[in-house]
């Protein structure tokens, strides 16, 4: 039995594929040689935090330094490039861009000035305020005038949003809110 790659669109033998762990029958659509290639950013994503997580831990100090936040932003890049490449939206920033967004911003998130926490990387979850790089104009890519350094939760809540949509939507909330206030 054959089956065409879904990346290289080649026809190869069933065992030119991996196996799915959860079935024997079923493969992934990806023969060795794309699987392979569509790893490597992944690979070098998982390094990289590996390494920051390792200078972390021996560092404990618990102070952000410059080189750390580097480090944590050449993580957040890794993610971001991968992330960009795919969907064709342009890229333009630096881990150095990134440093000196954070200084500007003081360490606090763009949308709720709470301090933005940098080093939640291996924890397994991200905190509420775990530092998030937004796009202003989520049509736009990430790019120097329109990123912001905000927390987890602004970022999520902002969603696809542009910055006034968001304005807007957390005003209609704080509305509602006093509405049901005076109701009661």
């Amino acid at each position: 039995m054959h089956r065409k790659c879904k990346t290289c669109k080649q026809d190869y033998p069933l065992d030119n594929y991996r196996a799915l762990p959860r079935s024997s029958a079923s493969v992934l659509r990806y023969c060795l040689n794309c699987e392979k290639c569509r790893s490597k950013p992944r690979e070098r994503y998982h390094k990289i935090a590996k390494e920051f997580q390792n200078k972390r831990d021996s560092a404990g100090n618990g102070q952000a330094s410059d080189e750390d936040l580097l480090w944590y932003f050449k993580r957040s890049l890794v993610i971001i490039k991968v992330r960009s490449r795919k969907s064709g939206i342009p890229t333009d920033i630096t881990e150095d861009y990134l440093l000196y967004l954070f200084k500007k911003q003081k360490g606090l998130c763009y949308f709720t000035g709470n301090t933005l926490e940098w080093d939640t990387y291996g924890r397994g979850h991200a905190s509420k305020n775990s530092l998030s790089i937004d796009k202003l104009n989520p049509n736009g890519g990430y790019v120097k005038e329109n990123i912001v350094l905000c927390s987890y939760r602004a970022n999520v809540t902002k969603g696809p949003r542009t910055e006034e949509e968001f304005y807007e939507f957390c005003e209609n909330i704080i509305k509602v809110k006093n509405k049901r206030i005076t109701q009661s």
